[in-house]
């Protein structure tokens, strides 16, 4: 709905007037629309207000087929695709600003690991073909190589943590709960004694987290597996060209290339920590 303010003006002989608010129709789906309209006294003219009478609770009951109004023909005549149902239900839980805000930090925390893992590579190889094959290694290099792969990780462990602050399931689910119980709340007593509160009950507590954990939570896994595939085959082109050349090692300029890849990975984790705070 749109909110609206105005200002009621009786004319003599006038007893009602009219205030007219918009509702916003969308695709999204939702059980019902609430909103309260309130009379406020502090600028009343020529008039008392009532003790109580000056506030309503409006309800708009609404048809929405889950979970999106999207061909909704067919959702009747169950006929929807089960990856339909799966992507509109992914765009109903992205339409929650709390839950779009921790989706992508969830996203964005797997490339940060991942990235942290093609640097392992990198890193290993370095320390394998080059650092223990120098036998005037003053230990220097070594502590480059302790650096490399102990500091990222404080970063990644900080964010693991950090994660579970941004409510993504808990709000999903809260989002199914609240609204199969406002749904029940709102039926009328014929429609409740039909109704199988074990139904109810298992659907609130068993159905809504199976569906988020098994559904919404699942892309995280898919997202993170992917991105480690492409850091495998960016490895896979990649190592040839840095670490070409004899078994002798790599030479200086392939070792600037190792450095950049490093020094490259660290923004990522900083930038990673900022977003979060």
């Amino acid at each position: 709905f749109k909110m609206v303010s105005d200002r009621l003006v009786f004319q003599p002989g006038e007893n009602e007037l009219q205030i007219k608010i918009p509702i916003i129709r969308n695709n999204i789906w939702d059980t019902t629309t609430e909103f309260s309209v309130e009379l406020h006294g502090a600028t009343a003219q020529n008039a008392t207000m009532g003790k109580y009478l000056w506030k309503c609770r409006i309800k708009v009951f609404k048809e929405d087929t889950f979970p999106s109004n999207r061909n909704q023909k067919f959702a009747e005549q169950a006929e929807l695709h089960q990856w339909w149902v799966f992507v509109e239900f992914f765009r109903l839980c992205l339409s929650d600003p709390i839950i779009w805000r921790g989706t992508v930090k969830m996203a964005f925390l797997g490339q940060v690991k991942n990235t942290y893992f093609i640097t392992e590579l990198f890193v290993d190889v370095w320390l394998v073909d080059v650092i223990l094959k120098d036998e005037k290694e003053d230990g220097m290099r070594f502590l480059v190589v302790a650096l490399a792969l102990t500091l990222p990780f404080f970063f990644i462990h900080f964010l693991e943590v950090r994660k579970h602050t941004w409510k993504v399931s808990g709000t999903a689910r809260g989002i199914l709960q609240k609204s199969l119980v406002r749904k029940f709340l709102n039926y009328d007593e014929d429609a409740r004694r039909s109704l199988s509160q074990g139904d109810l009950i298992m659907g609130i507590s068993r159905s809504t987290p199976l569906v988020v954990m098994e559904g919404y939570m699942q892309y995280f896994e898919l997202s993170d597996r992917f991105g480690a595939l492409w850091m495998i085959l960016l490895y896979v082109v990649t190592a040839p060209i840095v670490f070409a050349g004899s078994g002798d090692g790599v030479n200086e300029r392939q070792l600037d290339w190792l450095v950049l890849l490093f020094l490259g990975a660290i923004p990522v984790i900083l930038f990673a920590v900022v977003l979060v705070r």
